[in-house]
């Protein structure tokens, strides 16, 4: 057993994400959806390498081996990345309880829709719930003040 982690911090006009497992970070910019994140499951890695050719059943079966999380072993590899920011910026975090049930174009239009953060998350969790809900379902929305933050000392 293991617990995924993902982070964000705002820093100037960068955005940088840490994570590991299969908790992902998305960012809702002029109302498109991306994901920031890579996930570390077995599935994950097998449509890498098979790209097209990848077997759904395959894929199926493995989606929830994850193939680095906290806790596992004395060490882990945690990816970091950085990403520009931009005026109007939305970032989500989430657990795969939310992304593995929600589809994403539904996650984009609760994102564009609802102007408050903790309403959003809040509206995500219960999109989730009335999914089915089998697994934790974790949602952080952030809305940065501006796009380019004080220095922090």
């Amino acid at each position: 057993m293991g617990a995924t982690f993902a982070a964000l911090l705002l820093v100037r006009g960068v955005a940088i994400c840490a994570h590991v497992g299969d908790s992902r970070i998305y960012r809702l910019r002029g109302g498109e959806l991306s994901r920031l994140t890579e996930d570390h499951t077995r599935a994950a890695e097998y449509r890498r390498a098979q790209g097209a050719n990848a077997d759904p059943a395959i894929t199926k079966r493995h989606e929830a081996t994850l193939t680095r999380c906290l806790g596992a072993r004395p060490e882990v590899v945690v990816d970091v990345s950085c990403e520009h920011r931009a005026a109007g910026d939305l970032f989500l975090l989430c657990s795969d309880g939310l992304w593995s049930v929600v589809p994403e174009a539904t996650i984009a239009r609760i994102l564009r829709e609802e102007a408050d953060v903790g309403e959003a998350a809040e509206q995500l969790v219960a999109e989730a719930n009335a999914g089915g809900g089998p697994d934790n379902i974790t949602a952080v929305v952030v809305r940065p003040l501006a796009a380019a933050d004080p220095v922090l000392e």
